[in-house]
């Protein structure tokens, strides 16, 4: 993980709830306690009312409804299902690997925005103080000498009608490339995501993050009764339409009575190599070690293909931002060699 990075509340939350089932310890107690040394009132208040919930005899999946980030109808059913069954510690361990790598991601995006933000940020600035205290010097000294200022500036500087002649072209156009990239680092989570997938930003990024998000449930011994629940959660909580697809019609195999392993391979959402390791390890009762190396395998694929893709936006907002810069090195420099000329 990044030195940047960080766990979320959240997840630590679920690694405390699933260690309270497995000892057989109160949860609202220890949510209390929590609630006792949180650092702010928001989440001192987000962690009692969860405490009372559960005290009031309110299952963990209904109670979680009310959590940021959490509140899905598909993961209360799920985990309210593993929770009659006796599996809810299970479930809540996949819950919190889920939200790391969730949350891995996010973070990732916002690092690789972090410095092409400050450039563009720069470019805005720079492009204001230049229309609002040099362009006036540049046009005077051009009038009183009968000359036209050259074409790249004007373009550059060029006045919108509804802008009073405060804000030029340039201008408009870099703070555009900035409120992009901030909402890129700070929009809802899917419809950056999204947006990334129809660039091809994030080439196989998505499917190797797909794979180990079914690997827990490929890697048991007994398919969990609540399985059907956690692939709608997962279909939920993906937002890449074509993937979101397939995750849905192996549901509803699975809901038919057809094996996981036949499902995924159906819909090619787990390679042919995994489930040949799976189907090996089971045959020589080998599963979790076997699951937990094809984990290590697929995250190392997956940090791979998240620094490729942070190269490619890095680069690419770059080379906007160094393009802009250009473009007002040229509209700066062109009156001034001009007037030189003339003089």
């Amino acid at each position: 993980m990044n030195p940047s990075q960080k766990l979320s509340d959240t997840v630590l939350l679920l690694e405390h709830l699933a260690a309270c089932v497995r000892q057989q310890a109160p949860m609202q107690a220890l949510v209390f306690r929590l609630s006792e040394a949180a650092a702010d009132k928001t989440a001192q208040a987000r962690l009692t009312n969860l405490a009372v919930a559960l005290s009031r005899g309110v299952s963990l999946g209904d109670a979680l409804l009310a959590w940021p980030g959490l509140g899905r109808a598909t993961l209360s059913a799920w985990l309210r299902t593993e929770e009659e069954h006796g599996q809810l510690q299970q479930a809540l361990t996949v819950l919190s690997e889920d939200l790391q790598l969730q949350d891995r991601r996010r973070q990732q995006n916002r690092l690789a925005l972090g410095w092409p933000a400050a450039m563009l940020a720069t470019a805005v600035v720079a492009s204001t103080v230049v229309s609002v205290f040099v362009l006036p010097s540049f046009r005077t000294a051009f009038e009183s000498m009968g000359l036209t200022m050259p074409g790249p500036t004007l373009a550059y500087f060029s006045f919108l009608p509804f802008a009073n002649d405060i804000f030029s072209m340039g201008f408009v156009v870099s703070l555009l490339a900035l409120v992009l990239v901030m909402w890129l680092m700070f929009g809802r989570t899917s419809g950056v995501d999204r947006f990334f997938h129809v660039l091809g930003l994030d080439r196989g990024r998505w499917a190797l993050e797909t794979q180990l998000r079914l690997l827990p449930v490929l890697g048991h011994a007994q398919p969990s009764v609540g399985l059907p629940l956690y692939l709608r959660y997962l279909a939920d909580t993906t937002p890449i339409p074509s993937i979101r697809q397939r995750l849905e019609r192996t549901v509803r195999s699975v809901d038919a009575g057809e094996s996981l392993s036949s499902a995924v391979e159906q819909e090619r959402l787990v390679p042919a190599t995994v489930r040949a390791h799976i189907d090996v390890a089971q045959r020589t009762d080998n599963l979790p070690a076997i699951a937990r190396l094809l984990g290590q395998q697929l995250h190392d694929l997956w940090t791979l293909a998240s620094a490729r893709f942070e190269q490619r936006l890095t680069w690419i907002v770059y080379l906007v931002a160094a393009f802009l810069a250009f473009e007002l090195l040229v509209a700066v420099y062109l009156p001034i060699f001009k007037l030189g000329q003339s003089v």
